[in-house]
Order: C-alpha cells, then sequence, then structure tokens
C-alpha cells in the first residue's frame, strides 16, 4: 500500500504565491471597514437625551470612512500618500464619519441628520481605504511607490508599523468556564 507523502512546505509555498504574505491582515482591515465598524454602530444604537423641553432620541446611522488626510499648520486639510507620510513623518490616517439622526417630535419631518467626524483611524497600505489600493505597476511608481511592496501595515509618525498576530497561552495555567444550560 502506498503512502501519501504529506508536504506542509508546498503547502506554504502556494499560499504565499497565490496571496502574498500580507493578505491575512488585508481582508482582516478590510472585513473591519466594510462592515465591522457598521456593525459596531448598529449595536449600540444610540441614545437619548433628556432636556427641559423633552426627551431626544438619537439613533446613529451609516458610519463612513473618509481619504486618507492631514491637518496642515495653517488649517487646511490636504490628502496624502503613503510616502508623503513617510517623508513627512506623519500618521496615515483617515477621518470617520457618523450619521447622527435626531427624532425630534416638534420638527414637522419628525427627525433631523447630522453627521460628524467622531474620529480618526490608521489606514493600512494598500488596504481597500489607501489611495494604492488596485493601483497599477506604472502608477505606483509614480506616486513613488515599490510595486512589489505587499502592504498590511500602518504608518505612524513616518514610521512603518505591523501587527504581529501571536497566540500565546499561559503555562500550567488551568481555564475553567461555567456554563449554564436550560
Amino acid at each position: 500500500m502506498d503512502e501519501m507523502y504529506f508536504d506542509g512546505w508546498s503547502i506554504l509555498e502556494n499560499a504565499l504565491k497565490t496571496g502574498g504574505v500580507a493578505r491575512q491582515h488585508l481582508n482582516s482591515y478590510n472585513e473591519f471597514i466594510e462592515h465591522g465598524m457598521q456593525a459596531i454602530i448598529d449595536e449600540i444604537g444610540g441614545f437619548e437625551v433628556e432636556t427641559p423641553s423633552g426627551i431626544y432620541k438619537v439613533r446613529f446611522g451609516k458610519v463612513e470612512l473618509g481619504r486618507s488626510q492631514v491637518t496642515e499648520i495653517d488649517g487646511s486639510v490636504s490628502y496624502i500618500t503613503p510616502m508623503e507620510a513617510r517623508l513627512r513623518n506623519l500618521t496615515y490616517y483617515a477621518p470617520i464619519s457618523l450619521e447622527f439622526i435626531i427624532e425630534d417630535p416638534q420638527l414637522p419631518s419628525g427627525m433631523t441628520k447630522y453627521t460628524f467626524v467622531v474620529g480618526y483611524i490608521p489606514v493600512m497600505v494598500k488596504s481597500k481605504a489607501c489611495v494604492l489600493h488596485d493601483l497599477s505597476e506604472k502608477e505606483l511608481i509614480e506616486l513613488g511607490e515599490d510595486p512589489e511592496d505587499p502592504g498590511g501595515y500602518f504608518i505612524v509618525n513616518g514610521s512603518e508599523r505591523v501587527i504581529v498576530g501571536l497566540e500565546d497561552l499561559s503555562p500550567n495555567i488551568i481555564f475553567v468556564s461555567k456554563e449554564k444550560v436550560g
């Protein structure tokens, strides 16, 4: 009887050729910005504000990620590329905008919508939120980028930073969980 030979290296080599070393990081980040942020907002839902004139309900609507930008010294906002962030020692980030829906019974429509920037998030290089996403080799070179760069990292204060996934369980510790049934 012939035994099947298992070669783990060929599987790893194939995975690196087809997806690259950064694919898992990019997929995870893209999933978060496309679905995860909105799922968090939907789970929270909103809040109520009590005022002397009554109670207002504030519901959260759509969350959106803007384009990578930097606020200049004069207060103006300009869009940046990863290379500019590296050269100027900046963080490559984008604004997060959130829609607020205020339910006001005194208004004819019953509600008012506002959209505000509620924070900023670092943009992963070559993710769907990055200006380099899906650019051709020629376009990448024109922007000063290496076309062979797989991405999957962040630029913080001009330095490239990567998140390293590591699972390290504590030795000699028993993990116990209690389940309630019925």
